[in-house]
């Protein structure tokens, strides 16, 4: 195993495959070593070691997350950036790390489920009790982090469609409407992802059954549900201003970090987040002013 990790860090790029391919094909029993390499190694190797990490797969999460709680700046770093590159499988033990008495583990989990984005949206729920935190980093980081995962600037896979002065006449049946909300709560990337855009085309037909997901669905629910109103825009900023008046505090928080990424489209929203701005919910009073400030281009 040691002539393994020394060639994971040496200069041959035939025996540095080989060494990724043998130590990740050990499994857990390596994983000591990988994490004291992952501490002590140059940036290059680093890189090399969070490869081998991901392909064991979640056994190697908990000891990652870990070293959260050392203290080491540069170990808590490289941590963060190997745990992302797992994406979902992460998320369920950053959700607990998020729990913990220790400021730095809370922190960095909530870090880490900003830079995962949108596959963290079964950590949406924690990351907004989170929001209220005592330690006034975990509440920053967990914050910023709902930004993300709700944010569609975090959906590199999902660009803004252009609208053409003309479209092709489009299936706004309750049926097609049914369907396409279904696949927008499947985790299979592609579905969600078609799904998005043809709730876009569908536009405001398609607002009131979003509307109800975010309302009634689990936090992925809601999170989808409200990337896709803002993909909608102007159109669902008089139903998202209603759930502000009536929701619960998770979907209230939730329409009003979409208002603010429709952003000036949502003008007619105004008067109720005036209305919310006052609430006694702090995490849904600084999404609020967050809205109103992008709102108003400020």
């Amino acid at each position: 195993m040691a002539a393994l990790l020394r060639d994971l860090c040496g200069p041959d790029r035939q025996k540095i495959e080989r060494a990724k391919d043998r130590l990740a094909g050990i499994g857990a029993p390596v994983l000591p070593a990988l994490i004291y390499l992952l501490k002590q190694a140059p940036p290059t190797d680093r890189a090399r070691v969070t490869m081998v990490l991901v392909r064991i797969g979640p056994e190697a999460v908990p000891p990652l997350v870990g070293m959260f709680s050392e203290g080491d700046t540069s170990h808590m770093a490289s941590a963060c950036v190997a745990l992302a590159q797992f994406g979902r499988d992460a998320v369920p033990a950053l959700v607990e790390a998020l729990k913990t008495g220790n400021d730095n583990t809370r922190y960095m989990a909530a870090e880490t489920l900003g830079d995962i984005g949108p596959e963290a949206a079964d950590a949406a729920a924690a990351l907004a009790q989170a929001a209220g935190d005592p330690c006034a980093l975990v509440r920053t980081s967990a914050s910023g982090a709902l930004a993300k995962i709700l944010s569609p600037s975090a959906e590199p896979d999902l660009p803004r469609i252009p609208r053409p002065p003309l479209r092709p006449k489009v299936d706004a049946s309750p049926e097609r409407i049914a369907d396409l909300i279904r696949d927008l709560k499947n985790a299979d990337q592609p579905t969600w992802t078609a799904a998005c855009k043809g709730l876009e085309e569908i536009g405001a037909p398609a607002v009131p059954a979003l509307v109800d997901l975010l309302k009634a669905g689990n936090a992925r629910d809601k999170a989808a549900a409200g990337t896709a109103l803002i993909r909608i825009g102007r159109p669902a900023a008089a139903a998202l201003a209603g759930v502000l008046r009536d929701g619960d505090d998770f979907s209230r928080f939730t329409a009003a970090a979409t208002l603010g990424s429709i952003g000036s489209d949502a003008s007619e929203a105004v008067p109720a987040l005036q209305e919310a701005a006052g609430d006694a919910n702090p995490v849904l009073r600084a999404a609020v002013q967050a809205a109103l400030r992008n709102i108003r281009g400020e």
